[in-house]
């Protein structure tokens, strides 16, 4: 079911005019309860923000590579390892990043 609005001339932002679907609207959002602690932000863990990197790369099409050299540079901001890399194509990385793991669960 939509709402009956009017457009306000003023802003261009659509209102509703009808008392009872006014009402009825705030009665079902004066219902909800919500516990914000349940919806707060997480900190990423190394892995998460390993696997951000790579999605990165693979959705920007850098050489995979050059995302596992920022997933190294995440985990030890001090100091650089140099790492030889394995020749992949994106496609391989992309099976690889989207393979379900059994120690993931």
């Amino acid at each position: 079911m939509t709402a009956p609005v009017l457009v306000d001339e003023k802003t261009g932002m659509n209102k509703i005019v009808d008392a009872k679907v006014q009402a009825k609207i705030k009665e079902v959002l004066l219902s909800k309860t919500v516990n914000l602690d349940e919806h707060k932000p997480k900190e990423w863990d190394d892995k998460m923000k390993a696997n951000v990197v790579k999605v990165l790369s693979i959705v920007s099409g850098n050489d995979s590579y050059v995302a596992e050299q920022k997933v190294n540079s995440a985990k030890n901001d001090s100091s650089k390892q140099n790492a030889t890399s394995p020749i992949e194509t994106a496609a391989t990385d992309a099976d690889d990043f989207f393979s379900l793991d059994s120690d993931d669960e």
